[in-house]
C-alpha cells in the first residue's frame, strides 16, 4: 500500500505503556502545569478531517471546527507542590506518536 493510500485511513494508535517525567533541581513552592497532548483525536485536526470525508474544499464552518479541535490548548492544568527536596514526578500514558508539552510555572 503507497502512502496516499495509507495515510487518508483513520489509524488508531496502539499503547505504549507510560511515560515517566522526573525533574529536580526545582525551588519548593507551589507550580502550575499544564499538560498538552498532540496525538490521535487530541489536538488532532487531520483525523477530524477524515471524518468529515476529507473535503476537497472546506467551508468556513468546517475550517473553524478544524481550527478549534487543534488549538494547542492544555488537556489538563493542576496546581503541584514541590517539597524541599527540589523534585517533581509525573507519570502520564502514552501512545503510538503521542507527544506532551509541559508547562511547569511557579503559582502567583
Amino acid at each position: 500500500m503507497n502512502n496516499q493510500q495509507y495515510f487518508i485511513k483513520d489509524l488508531p494508535p496502539k499503547d505504549k505503556g507510560t511515560v515517566d517525567i522526573r525533574l529536580r533541581g526545582l525551588k519548593r513552592g507551589s507550580y502550575t502545569v499544564d499538560i498538552s497532548t498532540i496525538g490521535y483525536r487530541r489536538n488532532d485536526a487531520f483525523t477530524a478531517y477524515i471524518d468529515m470525508g476529507s473535503p476537497k474544499q472546506l467551508a468556513k464552518s468546517q475550517a473553524g471546527a478544524l481550527k478549534s479541535l487543534a488549538s494547542g490548548k492544555p488537556d489538563e492544568r493542576k496546581t503541584v507542590r514541590v517539597g524541599a527536596d527540589g523534585r517533581f514526578a509525573l507519570t502520564l500514558p502514552l501512545r503510538e506518536n503521542d507527544v506532551y508539552l509541559l508547562q511547569l510555572r511557579p503559582s502567583k
